[in-house]
């Protein structure tokens, strides 16, 4: 499961770009309608707000999916807010003045018909429409983090990884009654150690540990195996990401290593790492805030 605030549905944008069109152009010829004595509906204004909420909505999403790669709102919800509201209202306003004066050219009367108060009113307006559709998403952005961040609590990974450990049971029991009814892909790793080169199974891994340029595996019978890599690039690509995880620097895991999670200060969490079996000694490795919602989502994959 990742975080996925549901911000990029077609069906909102067809129900809602209508009505907030109709609504705002309904106010703004009030007045004019109430002079007339009838009513007369503004179909040239409302087509003119359904384009400019369309193409400013859409600006304002572009700014969404950038601001989500690069700062999480579930990490720091007020920080990422207030980036928000400025990069939305940039993007509300450079898209108001680019519709706004194409649609001078496009009528055939160019700069001559640009009138200074019929331009900051309808900025206040494409403000407005801007500010309808921001806090929609805030609140649908705080949904979303109150679900996501209650659904990948280390409470529940606790449970989670009882769990997987019962299915691994299970699954070895299975290939032991029917060893000739399951077929097997490769699960090995060539590594180059000194002069020789040896072939690992990915299930002997207990953990790899990097210290000072060099890369070390530890097996799960607590054999020692120093590689010749001197950094963790060129492991991580050849590692199955469904089993394997870097809890920081230091360390990359197997999923069967990690006995349990618990928070830490500061939105860090402590991995607890199995004992391996000729040692009897555990590690316990700190994941910083930024590595922790990553390892999160690693292990939500499995909810």
């Amino acid at each position: 499961m990742h975080f996925n605030p549901g911000i990029n549905t077609k069906k909102w944008q067809l129900i809602l770009i209508p009505l907030i069109a109709l609504i705002v152009s309904l106010l703004i010829t009030y007045n004019s309608n109430s002079e007339a004595g009838r009513f007369f509906f503004p179909w040239r204004l409302f087509i003119t707000l359904c384009i400019f909420t369309f193409f400013t909505w859409q600006a304002n999403l572009i700014s969404y999916r950038v601001l989500d790669k690069r700062m999480a709102f579930y990490e720091n919800p007020g920080k990422r807010l207030l980036v928000q509201i400025i990069s939305c209202s940039m993007a509300t306003w450079i898209s108001f003045v680019l519709l706004y004066f194409i649609t001078l050219f496009t009528q055939g009367g160019g700069l001559k018909d640009f009138s200074q108060s019929n331009f900051f009113f309808f900025l206040l307006v494409a403000t407005g429409i801007s500010f309808i559709i921001n806090s929609l998403y805030f609140i649908r952005y705080l949904q979303s983090t109150v679900l996501y961040k209650e659904a990948i609590s280390t409470e529940k990974l606790n449970r989670l990884l009882e769990a997987l450990e019962q299915q691994n049971n299970n699954l070895v029991e299975e290939k032991a009654v029917e060893p000739a009814q399951r077929t097997h892909r490769p699960k090995s790793m060539i590594i180059e150690t000194g002069s020789k080169t040896i072939s690992i199974p990915f299930s002997e891994m207990a953990y790899w540990f990097s210290s000072d340029g060099i890369v070390i595996l530890v097996l799960n019978d607590g054999r020692k195996v120093t590689t010749n890599f001197n950094s963790f690039t060129p492991i991580a690509d050849k590692l199955p990401t469904d089993n394997f995880f870097q809890l920081s620097r230091q360390f990359i895991t197997h999923l069967q290593s990690i006995v349990s999670i618990t928070d830490d200060s500061n939105r860090k969490l402590i991995v607890e790492l199995a004992a391996v079996k000729s040692t009897g000694k555990r590690e316990n490795v700190t994941v910083s805030r930024y590595r922790s919602q990553e390892l999160k989502q690693w292990f939500a994959k499995r909810l």
